[in-house]
């Protein structure tokens, strides 16, 4: 996997000094939303974003995957989309211990999916026309996503029709994660129209890449924030993993949310900074950067970054912890949260 990730942006001209980005294990949201980031929630979206990676089909259907589903928990009136040509996995189904419907989307998988990653065409983003004509997105990521929309929503709708007091979570792992930002923009609108739009929708996903130009950035930024009562975006991002540096910021991509605050468990008390899109650092003296965000207990390796919407008065340092891509391990891309990123939580198996 290494070596495909190389050579393929070698052969687009595409030196790995040219991918730099801020390494550790980060959680960011668009916005100031009424619950604080929840530890707990994510390590559920975790286990939904590994469940879906599972083979047969029918395990996932049946909630009898193994590890990964039992550590989720309960899980029931499950939809699950699968196509062989693009090799993309999902499912929508709902978890009766907690009122909630979850949407999981299955990462980069096969050489297939790699190929899909590394293709940085950008097509109009045609899913929402309040987005404008300027908007654009990976093109790989967004034919994917739209092919498991066609079975995904409906079935999502069905299940809000069905649990009306049910909130949503939306999840998934590198490709995954790409179809999730999609996903959560749609089911805001599926929320919108189910009768309660005071329902909290989440995303949560892990090692995320950039997936559209700064047009549909800014957009989802603002769909967002508009939102933030009942919504929030949380993209989580590990140590060192190359993935959340592709497709690059030079060839006109970005990351939503901009803003967001940097946790690590080497940083002074109170423990984060806060840094926006260019990188700069702001060094929080204590007083409330964010309010409500919340104190972690992180590993060696761990960090998170939990966005805001709105900056702080804070001092201004020189950077936000950013490394060269010599130091990012590809390794990182498949362990999150201290768990191995696949079906069977297989600490020796990558996919």
């Amino acid at each position: 996997t290494v070596s495909v990730l190389y050579w393929k942006l070698r052969h687009q001209g595409i030196t790995m000094r040219a991918l730099v980005v801020a390494a550790l294990v980060v959680a960011t949201f668009s916005a100031v939303a009424s619950a604080a980031y929840d530890p707990a929630l994510a390590m559920d979206a975790l286990y939904y974003s590994n469940a879906v990676k599972c083979i047969p089909g029918a395990s996932v259907v049946n909630w009898t995957c193994g590890p990964s589903c039992e550590r989720a928990g309960p899980f029931v009136n499950i939809t699950f989309v699968y196509n062989d040509t693009l090799q993309a996995r999902g499912f929508v189904g709902y978890d009766p211990t907690h009122s909630r419907i979850a949407l999981a989307f299955r990462g980069t998988q096969t050489p297939l999916n790699w190929v899909e990653d590394l293709d940085f065409r950008k097509v109009p983003y045609t899913a929402d026309a309040a987005c404008g004509a300027n908007c654009e997105v990976h093109q790989g990521f967004f034919e994917t996503y739209e092919f498991m929309a066609q079975r995904i929503l409906p079935a999502t709708t069905a299940l809000l029709a069905a649990h009306p007091d049910a909130d949503v979570l939306v999840t998934g792992h590198s490709l995954g994660a790409a179809q999730s930002q999609f996903g959560l923009l749609d089911t805001m609108k599926l929320v919108a129209a189910s009768g309660n739009p005071g329902r909290r929708v989440t995303l949560i996903n892990f090692g995320c890449p950039r997936v559209g130009n700064a047009a549909f950035a800014d957009w989802a930024i603002g769909r967002i924030a508009a939102a933030a009562s009942t919504t929030a975006a949380y993209r989580v991002v590990h140590d060192n993993d190359p993935v959340p540096m592709v497709p690059m910021a030079w060839l006109g991509f970005q990351h939503f949310p901009r803003v967001f605050v940097w946790y690590n468990a080497s940083l002074p008390a109170p423990g984060y900074v806060l840094c926006n899109k260019t990188g700069i650092q702001a060094v929080d003296n204590g007083a409330a950067s964010v309010a409500g965000a919340p104190r972690l207990r992180l590993t060696s390796k761990d960090a998170v970054l939990v966005a805001a919407q709105k900056e702080a008065t804070v001092e201004m340092s020189s950077s936000c912890g950013s490394t060269s891509i010599w130091h990012a391990n590809p390794n990182n891309h498949v362990w999150y949260l201290g768990v191995p990123m696949n079906c069977k939580l297989d600490p020796h198996h990558h996919y």
